[in-house]
């Protein structure tokens, strides 16, 4: 057995006394036979009790070096994220940068699109059309060797059908000629 369990047993022994030495000390109307076990008890509980002190000083000590090394452990865990959480406000600032020259851009290559003459050209042909697929259906019926006026009508059709193509296809040209967009970044 340990000394700290020998002077805990002997404290509790020692309290035994007690309460015999006071059984003692009623009957027989003597007080040396409390003060002596009383003596006893109160001294062995005051042994324990130091002993019990110094160890929790050194626990007192342990418990102010534990938040240090806790703090430690925690800024070199936190580390990594708030590198994580920087490297994603510079993307972040760079993605914005990026969308506001495209936005800037596409303004732009907006503005210049609505100036084009193509568009007036093509509504004065839409126009045009219109005005000869009015005239074309006032005509008299075609004599033998004419062209019928239907196949004038789907040539027409077809000119007009053609007409996004001619237009999709000079927009690209001048936007080659204007200069490619910045290729998109994957965030």
């Amino acid at each position: 057995m340990d000394r700290r369990d020998w002077l805990n047993i002997a404290e509790y022994v020692s309290l035994a006394g007690v309460v015999a030495g006071s059984v003692v000390a009623a009957i027989s109307g003597q007080v040396i036979y409390v003060a002596v076990p009383v003596t006893v008890s109160l001294g062995l509980n005051l042994m324990n009790r130091r002993r019990q002190i110094m160890p929790s000083r050194v626990g007192v000590e342990e418990v102010k070096i534990a938040p240090e090394s806790m703090k430690m452990t925690i800024a070199q865990e936190i580390e990594p994220v708030v590198a994580a959480v920087r490297q994603l406000r510079s993307r972040s600032t760079e993605l914005e940068q990026s969308l506001i020259v495209l936005k800037t851009q596409l303004h732009r290559l907006r503005s210049e699109f609505q100036e084009r003459p193509e568009l007036e050209q093509v509504e004065s042909l839409a126009e045009v059309i219109s005005a000869l697929q009015q005239c074309l259906e006032g005509l008299p019926p075609g004599k033998p060797g004419q062209t019928p006026i239907a196949e004038l009508e789907r040539e027409i059709v077809q000119a007009i059908a053609r007409i996004p193509s001619i237009v999709e296809v000079e927009v690209q040209q001048q936007l080659q000629k204007l200069g490619e967009l910045p290729p998109k970044r994957n965030p």
